[in-house]
C-alpha cells in the first residue's frame, strides 16, 4: 500500500465538504486539516 499525501483544505463550508468527500474516497490525498 502507497502512502497517501497529506492534504489541507483551504475553503467555506460548501466547498470544504464537496472536496472533503472527493478527496477522501476517489484520490491519493488524505485530508488532514481545514482552514
Amino acid at each position: 500500500m502507497s502512502m497517501k499525501k497529506k492534504l489541507i483544505i483551504i475553503g467555506d463550508s460548501a466547498f470544504a465538504e464537496v472536496a472533503f468527500e472527493y478527496f477522501t474516497h476517489d484520490s491519493q490525498y488524505e485530508v488532514k486539516a481545514f482552514a
